[in-house]
């Protein structure tokens, strides 16, 4: 092909490499995300079992608030015959709760990504408001937890 330019090969920053927004030059920022997932299935105390989803989000939102984490958007849904889910955007990323009203069981999954700083602490605190809440019960036996960093 006579005439025709090449383009200079298109290197791409490295894995966990972001690019600063100044319109002079792109000079690559060094920052490592850190990411929180904790999951868990735990039992369901009936009013729970049997609550709206708009009853869901108003405790969601609650124990996101105490928590100190950010909602900044959220998603619910009703499903026939029966079950609930409800999912709160978070500024840090997001937690949802799966309520499956017939086997008396909810699945919950926060997900935190630390940018700024360490918000593994306030998923934690999440974690121990959700099952009180969620339970009636204390106990934390029954969440996993998985820590990725890129």
């Amino acid at each position: 092909m006579s005439g025709a330019s090449v383009s200079p090969a298109l290197t791409l920053p490295a894995a966990g490499t972001l690019w600063s927004r100044d319109a002079c030059c792109k000079t690559p920022l060094r920052v490592t995300i850190h990411s929180h997932h904790l999951a868990a299935i735990l039992p369901v105390t009936g009013a729970i079992a049997t609550a709206s989803s708009t009853e869901l989000l108003r405790l969601l939102r609650e124990a996101v608030q105490q928590a100190g984490l950010d909602a900044v958007g959220d998603l619910a849904t009703t499903f026939e015959p029966q079950g609930v889910s409800v999912v709160l955007i978070l500024k840090e990323s997001h937690v949802a709760l799966h309520v499956w009203p017939e086997c008396n069981k909810v699945s919950v999954d926060i997900h935190v990504c630390d940018y700024h700083q360490n918000n593994l602490p306030k998923a934690e605190n999440l974690a121990e408001r959700l099952t009180l809440m969620l339970t009636g019960r204390r106990d934390r036996s029954g969440w996993s937890y998985l820590g990725l960093k890129g």
